[in-house]
């Protein structure tokens, strides 16, 4: 396990992450417990690693054991927020070159592990969609207390809709006045047909948080 070498982003938790993490937490119940959350968006540049570095941060400062799990293998952006190396990740745990282990990477923050998407694929959807993924969050599930999972933009490519249909719910990520409201709709429903599990939207830059 590697040591990360800043927690720079972290350093001051808006409220707004905080709040988002208590409704997650009020939507898990023993009937349909919320262990793996996606964080996703219609388009790229709408605040979604953002979101996901942050709300993995509220639940780490909350005492829970969290892994952050950057699943945007074709567009990675969560280890430029902590200065790391993307060389190693989850791409070669799913392609089975390296063992979990051997690729996380530990924050300067308790209780935050991180999980980069490692070697870039030009078989990103494949790899999301096999075996190997769902053995892979059965596997964190067993070991992690909560797994944030920063998912792809929705529009563009299908990753998004796979991993969102894996995990237990999803966090939809809109920037405002930044994507047309049309968009915005269409990969709502698109991820309606994946039957994914919205737990909420949080606007961005407006600090409003519905969950």
């Amino acid at each position: 396990m590697r040591q990360s070498r800043t927690s720079e982003p972290l350093q001051v938790l808006p409220e707004a992450y905080v709040e988002l993490r208590v409704n997650i937490d009020f939507k898990s119940t023993a009937e349909r417990r919320v262990k793996t959350v996606a964080v996703t968006s219609t388009c790229r540049g709408e605040g979604r690693t953002t979101t996901a570095v942050n709300l993995a941060a509220a639940y780490a400062q909350s005492g829970k054991k969290t892994i952050l799990v950057d699943a945007d293998i074709r567009n990675p952006g969560v280890h430029t927020f902590y200065g790391d190396s993307n060389a190693r990740g989850l791409t070669n745990v799913l392609n089975r070159t390296n063992e979990l282990r051997e690729v996380l990477s530990t924050s300067d923050m308790r209780n935050l592990s991180l999980l980069y998407a490692g070697t870039g694929t030009s078989q990103a959807s494949d790899l999301l969609s096999s075996e190997s993924m769902d053995e892979l969050l059965l596997q964190l599930k067993q070991e992690f207390d909560i797994i944030i999972v920063d998912a792809p933009p929705v529009i563009g490519h299908i990753d998004s809709k796979i991993v969102s249909a894996k995990c237990d719910g999803v966090v939809f990520v809109i920037q405002q006045g930044k994507v047309k409201r049309n968009l915005a709709k269409r990969s709502k429903e698109e991820l309606g047909r994946v039957k994914a599990n919205l737990l909420g939207v949080l606007m961005n830059r407006d600090k409003t948080v519905k969950a």
